[in-house]
């Protein structure tokens, strides 16, 4: 069986952040000082702004470059003999994750940047057994430049992040969508599509 399908269920991007921010949570070392992670945009009116603090933002999404045809592909059949006969397809994405690292010094955002990227690392096989297809590392950039580059028309930053020091890490998720469907309920849909316009013909 393939790693994929060893998976104990599937996850969807929105999964994917959520499961970051939990296991970063309960993973902090006590007595460190806690790194509250938050979703970067829109900005939540209720972010506690001390320092430091991670926010992530997902910026792009694309058909997975993983696989040779960028469509849904069969991924399981059941037909049982009875009135439904349901085709499971998946379809694999790419998305480009960024979490940004914000603190008052240089110094701070190195190291905790450092650090996260070494979580990451450590986590990511248990985000695949969640459901995640793969987490793959891009690179590390200044916030301002690179955020300036990639959405030149937003809003400028939350005045909490403003003259704050920051490093952005980039991640590619690949993440794989499932969809059921029934055939046979279609094909009813359809008899009875075809039955109604002969009888308006009549």
């Amino acid at each position: 069986m393939s790693e994929r399908l060893q998976a104990d269920n599937n996850a969807s991007i929105f999964d994917f952040t959520r499961l970051v921010k939990q296991v970063w949570d309960v993973t902090q070392r006590d007595g460190d000082r806690p790194v509250e992670i938050y979703q970067a945009y829109p900005v939540n009116i209720d972010v506690n702004s001390s320092f430091p603090v991670i926010t992530h933002m997902i910026t792009t999404k694309q058909p997975s470059e993983s696989m040779p045809e960028p469509r849904s592909r069969i991924r399981h059949i059941f037909d049982d003999g009875s009135d439904s006969r349901i085709i499971v397809t998946g379809q694999r994405f790419d998305y480009d994750v960024l979490f940004s690292i914000w603190t008052e010094t240089n110094q701070e955002a190195e190291h905790l940047a450092e650090e996260f990227e070494e979580f990451m690392y450590t986590y990511t096989g248990l985000f695949k057994r969640q459901g995640v297809v793969d987490v793959r590392f891009q690179g590390t950039f200044l916030e301002p430049s690179y955020l300036a580059t990639i959405r030149p028309n937003q809003v400028p930053l939350p005045e909490y992040l403003e003259n704050k020091r920051s490093r952005t890490l980039i991640y590619r998720v690949t993440i794989e969508r499932l969809r059921q469907v029934d055939t046979r309920a279609i094909d009813n849909i359809l008899v009875k599509i075809v039955e109604k316009q002969n009888k308006e013909e009549e």
